[in-house]
């Protein structure tokens, strides 16, 4: 096995993230790193709730089928289906609104939160042993984010789906009790089915790669409890994980432990589509908010970027169905202009992207990359608005700086927002209260019952 290996310390990194798995405790947790997390559990299920009913949705229960028995589908009381089709089935939902969390460089419990929901509600798992298997899930998704940041993201590769499968596997592995050996080639095997590229954004496929990664997260971690093998270095060995998906610039000796918990990495979205138009969306609002304007007072409007940006990820400059306007900063700003909200899944229609009054304010719209930043500050912005009288008025924003005393009151009201049309406001309170107390709950299987419409 030594060919397969590069040169790294005694303890390689795909150790060390097992060890993380195995070893985590609750009790040594920091509170606001529970509150987050919990935190990304609330805002995924909101979102999952709402994105259950969407067409992609519906075609993919339909390709997949139900089964007799089986683990919940979220929103869907009538049907079942078995733990790995639950996962991509609710993991696909889960993003299909484009409102889930984002990290460095994917989208953190997308993959990771079916997966083990999936597989806790089947094992009748207690809500304290889920949180322990979703926060060691996440936790070894963020560290590798960190790990690779920024290349995964700029070598074009969908991190939610090559990055978020050892997220769902490491926390299926450890809902398995499996040991650091048996964890770390859960990790390898998730490695080889990872997989996910930025050619689909903008399409339904999109939202499946985040399915995929976690229906591939739970067949890994059953595989290595089942005695299936492979090498156990995937992240720094030859030919693994690192040196495919990042290349020459990849750290064997990357992997950061101890210091501010990688969850603080989280972002969480407050506009109801792509996270790279978030900072054009709140630069352009912070205009508005400094002077009230109709679209007819403005001449033209710059948003400049980071210089290196994946612009063409998040700027579809011409977006012609709902879904590519929210990976349009452009469409994002003008409906910003409009006052129309968002926030609101309601805002993002083809008749509005067909409308006279959208195309008057689309066309004067510019987005360019201009500053020299590091490749992936895709939280900053700034807003250049000048207007028919001549007059220049500028905003600079940064999204990553949310007030941690507001975090839980927002993901709170954002989740009622999200929740309530398809369980009611009173399951809604339900579920809130469920998961703020998560690790007192003695069977997760309770919130599967309110999950299900």
């Amino acid at each position: 096995m030594s060919d397969k290996n590069i040169e790294r310390g005694d303890v390689g990194a795909t150790r060390r993230l097992a060890h993380g798995v195995v070893n985590l405790r609750l009790e040594d947790v920091d509170r606001e790193v529970l509150e987050i997390a919990k935190c990304c559990l609330l805002d995924w299920i909101g979102s999952t709730l709402a994105g259950s009913a969407e067409d992609l949705v519906d075609r993919l229960v339909e390709t997949v089928g139900a089964t007799s028995e089986g683990v919940s589908l979220l929103g869907r009381r009538e049907f079942v289906a078995t733990t790995g089709d639950a996962a991509l089935i609710n993991g696909t939902a889960g993003h299909a609104i484009e409102y889930d969390d984002s990290g460095l460089q994917a989208h953190v419990t997308a993959p990771v939160a079916p997966a083990v929901l999936a597989l806790a509600e089947e094992l009748e798992k207690t809500g304290y042993e889920f949180l322990s298997a979703f926060l060691a899930g996440l936790e070894c998704e963020l560290r590798i984010d960190e790990m690779t940041n920024p290349w995964v993201d700029l070598r074009a590769w969908h991190g939610t789906g090559v990055i978020g499968v050892f997220g769902a596997a490491a926390g299926c592995a450890r809902l398995l009790n499996l040991n650091v050996e048996q964890v770390e080639i859960a990790l390898g095997l998730a490695g080889v089915q990872g997989s996910g590229l930025k050619w689909a954004w903008g399409s339904m496929a999109k939202s499946l790669q985040a399915g995929m990664a976690a229906s591939r997260g739970v067949m890994a971690a059953r595989l290595s409890a089942n005695g299936f093998t492979t090498y156990p270095d995937i992240i720094e060995g030859k030919r693994g994980f690192g040196e495919m998906f990042v290349g020459e610039n990849f750290n064997a000796n990357g992997l950061v432990e101890g210091g501010k918990h990688p969850i603080h990495n989280v972002l969480f979205k407050f506009h109801a589509s792509c996270h790279g138009t978030h900072s054009p969306i709140e630069a352009m609002a912070a205009v508005l908010e400094s002077r009230p304007l109709q679209p007819e007072e403005i001449d033209s409007i710059v948003i400049e970027v980071p210089d290196g940006m994946s612009m063409s990820d998040w700027n579809i400059d011409r977006p012609t169905t709902a879904l590519e306007s929210k990976f349009s900063a452009r469409a994002c700003v003008a409906y910003t202009v409009l006052g129309w909200d968002t926030s609101s899944l309601d805002t993002y229609t083809e008749d509005r992207l067909k409308s006279p009054e959208y195309h008057s304010v689309a066309e004067k719209i510019s987005i360019i990359g201009v500053f020299s930043k590091t490749p992936l500050d895709w939280t900053e912005a700034r807003a250049i608005v000048t207007l028919t009288n001549g007059e220049i008025i500028q905003r600079d924003v940064d999204i990553r700086y949310l007030d941690p005393s507001q975090r839980l009151d927002r993901i709170v009201k954002k989740f009622r927002v999200l929740a309530s049309p398809v369980v009611g406001q009173a399951r809604s309170q339900s579920i809130i209260d469920f998961v703020l107390q998560l690790e007192e709950q003695p069977r997760i299987s309770e919130l599967l019952a309110l999950l299900s419409k």
